[in-house]
């Protein structure tokens, strides 16, 4: 099977069903349009409320011209990233050269603090990935990805400051991806795991397990205090226009939530939260665990 997805987003069908179909936060509002040209550009606006406070974000994608790619541009409140890729089967064959630059309103240079980033991805095979990136804070990454039939592996190193060579970061992934299924692991330094499980167990049911251990924690005393975090999740697709989406975490807090698309271009989603451990199993703050999101555009 030929890698499909970024080493970051090994476990994304799993984290996507505890993100999609809930709106997150105290109280919080968000209203998002979306417009895709018949060339592929996407612009995407969000407007958010959470409490006493406000804030929008701008955001264009999908422009590509003679090689070269924006695969982001995104504005908020002052902050700017870009990111953009090029290639060219004729310079370097099978390999894409990207840059990733970000602005913060108020940093030491030029009013601004910068951050960018270089980076080359070199298709080796379909079955082999690899991926390194310099930025000019000196630190670096490389991350490697292989597949086989339906297995999956990976590794991915990252240093902070690449002169000195110190302060190391690593991480590696293995897994089962097919798609019904999809089992991964992900161990940084063999300290802690991260256990994500994906089933499409029918069209319209979709269930998820995401489980994060401690593995010092086993070694050290057993497994008594060693699951960190417990997710369970599902969705379900009432019909083409409805679904609904559930998960209950480890301290006993269930989330609900629900979407429908009023009109063709119109999509609204609200959810709640319940504390489960109350006495009296009722919404631990009754506004400030609601929260509602309206979608307008192509969607």
């Amino acid at each position: 099977m030929p890698v499909q997805f970024k080493y970051k987003d090994a476990s994304k069908k799993a984290d996507d069903l505890f993100k999609k179909g809930f709106v997150t936060g105290s109280g919080f509002a968000k209203i998002t349009t979306n417009v895709n040209t018949s060339t592929g550009v996407s612009f995407k606006t969000e407007s958010t409320k959470s409490g006493s406070s406000y804030g929008t974000k701008l955001s264009v994608k999908g422009f590509k011209q003679n090689g070269m790619s924006l695969d982001k541009f995104e504005v908020t409140a002052g902050n700017v990233v870009a990111e953009t890729s090029f290639s060219d089967n004729g310079l370097v064959p099978n390999a894409v050269f990207s840059a990733k630059t970000s602005l913060k309103q108020g940093g030491p240079t030029f009013g601004c603090a910068e951050k960018c980033e270089l980076g080359v991805k070199y298709t080796v095979n379909p079955d082999l990935v690899a991926n390194l990136a310099f930025d000019l804070d000196k630190s670096a990454s490389f991350n490697i990805i292989t597949t086989r039939c339906c297995y999956v592996g990976g590794l991915e190193a990252k240093l902070k400051d690449v002169t000195a060579a110190k302060n190391v970061d690593w991480s590696m992934i293995a897994g089962y991806s097919c798609k019904n299924f999809d089992l991964m692991a992900k161990f940084s330094k063999l300290d802690s795991c991260t256990l994500s499980a994906y089933h499409q167990y029918s069209g319209a049911l979709a269930l998820g397990t995401v489980a994060s251990v401690d593995i010092g924690a086993i070694r050290a005393k057993g497994t008594g205090n060693a699951v960190t975090d417990l997710k369970l999740g599902a969705k379900y697709n009432i019909d083409s226009v409805s679904d609904c989406a559930a998960q209950l975490s480890k301290d006993a807090v269930l989330k609900l939530g629900y979407s429908q698309k009023l009109y063709p271009s119109v999509k609204a989603t609200v959810s709640a939260s319940l504390d489960l451990k109350t006495t009296s199993g009722s919404f631990k703050d009754p506004m400030g665990s609601l929260g509602f999101q309206l979608d307008l555009g192509d969607l």
